[in-house]
């Protein structure tokens, strides 16, 4: 049997499904734990099914969109240092990512002939699928030059919509605030 791993979609599939218009609705979405085993409590997530210009579902593909409170403060007033993960999954293979942790370190295990290639990215970076590197294909990352503030979950959501061509239809809902706006106490 075949593992996720194994499969590697041809660039003129993984680059139609990426780039092609598409859009998400918010209505009715809401963060919920991240199940185990891989990550502690605390991590929310949410899974969203991106339709085409007809509103059909996209066949294969999926946002994953996770975040975790910042727990380690680095001690800078009035900053918070969430990590928020932003996956585009195709047929269960992540093919675009966006990593926003400013203290994250991501080293390259295979070279890209592009300007803004670098053997190691640290701090926010993207991911993007590339069909020569074979198994590294989606290990492959990119800093994000934007300037986006470490805890910007809208500011990163439409920096990873814009890279897609994804609109919305509502806004994304903020971890831990209800519908009144309003910080929740507890998971």
């Amino acid at each position: 049997m075949a593992k996720t791993d194994d499969y590697l979609p041809s660039q003129a599939e993984v680059d139609h499904v990426l780039y092609s218009k598409k859009s998400v609705n918010f209505t009715g979405v809401k963060w919920g734990p991240k199940p185990p085993p891989n990550r502690p409590l605390m991590w929310l997530q949410m899974q969203i099914i991106p339709t085409d210009q007809d509103d059909i579902p996209i066949q294969g593909l999926s946002f994953l969109l996770q975040w975790k409170p910042d727990h380690e403060s680095q001690t800078v007033a009035g900053i918070t240092y969430p990590k928020i993960n932003l996956v585009a999954l195709y047929n269960k293979k992540r093919i675009f990512a966006v990593d926003t942790y400013p203290f994250d370190k991501h080293k390259n295990s295979y070279r890209i002939d592009r300007p803004d290639y670098q053997d190691s990215v640290f701090g926010p970076h993207y991911h993007v699928y590339y069909e020569e590197a074979g198994y590294y294909s989606e290990k492959i990352g990119f800093p994000i030059t934007s300037g986006i503030k470490p805890d910007d979950l809208v500011g990163y959501w439409n920096y990873f919509c814009n890279k897609l061509n994804v609109t919305c239809a509502g806004k994304i809902p903020i971890p831990l605030e209800d519908e009144s706006g309003q910080i929740g106490l507890g998971l």
